[in-house]
């Protein structure tokens, strides 16, 4: 989506305001219905996991549903919690990439915490997309 400033336009009959506003090119070239509104909730405001048309979480066609290495999961989970994430942020341990994407933002990634959490917000994101050759370079600066 991009947004730009641009200046009030006139109506029929009207005189230009040359006052400028905000608009979305996005929002004007496309429809979103009312049952868009909490997918475009969740892309705005970072909070879980966006899902395409048909996708539908707990089904078969969910993406986010399927199963992460318990391996990986651990050495995450275990590396969070030593690093300053509560237990409360992390969750249940992580058995598939909804539950580790979701902790990913109770945790403050991608923006809220410093350092070496670059490189685990790396990781995480190696696992959602099963980039094998990511994830070994995240963990490696991770040192696990």
């Amino acid at each position: 989506m991009d947004v730009v400033e641009r200046t009030a336009e006139a109506g029929a009959g009207q005189v230009p305001t040359g006052r400028s506003r905000l608009g979305s090119r996005l929002a004007e070239r496309t429809y979103h219905d009312a049952a868009q509104v909490r997918s475009a909730w969740t892309i705005a405001t970072a909070t879980g996991p966006t899902r395409l048309p048909g996708e539908v979480a707990g089904r078969v066609s969910d993406p986010f549903g399927s199963h992460i290495d318990r391996d990986v999961s651990r050495r995450l989970y275990d590396w969070a919690l030593s690093n300053g994430a509560t237990a409360q942020q992390l969750g249940a341990p992580w058995r598939t990439k909804d539950a580790l994407w979701t902790a990913r933002f109770r945790i403050g990634l991608p923006y809220g915490r410093p350092g070496p959490w670059v490189s685990f917000d790396e990781a995480v994101a190696a696992v959602v997309d099963d980039d094998r050759g990511d994830l070994l370079e995240a963990l490696t600066a991770l040192g696990i």
